[in-house]
């Protein structure tokens, strides 16, 4: 993740081990002291203790990048059993509030 002084979200690289994105959800929500809560629908989750507004449910998806290809786990349909490899490289994102 980047680091952003305003957005305690983000931070420069954060290395967890995680087998699924579940275990990435649970590390960031460890690491970054925000609970994550099922979407309305079937997609992405909100996220909330997220500056500037901590109350606010961020809508947020996770895209992994592994090897030349881009993963998104969360889409058409939440799968936080999908496995995380070694090598991947997991970003979780705001889409919108």
């Amino acid at each position: 993740m980047e680091y952003d002084p305003e957005v305690n979200l983000r931070r420069a690289g954060i290395p967890v081990a995680a087998n699924t994105v579940s275990d990435v959800l649970a590390a960031a929500s460890r690491e970054l002291s925000i609970r994550f809560e099922p979407y309305e629908g079937p997609m992405w989750f909100r996220a909330y203790g997220i500056s500037p507004d901590t109350e606010v449910g961020w809508i947020t998806d996770v895209h992994i990048r592994r090897g030349d290809n881009d993963i998104y786990p969360l889409r058409p349909e939440r799968d936080t059993s999908f496995p995380v490899l070694h090598s991947d490289i997991v970003s979780i994102f705001i889409i919108s509030d």
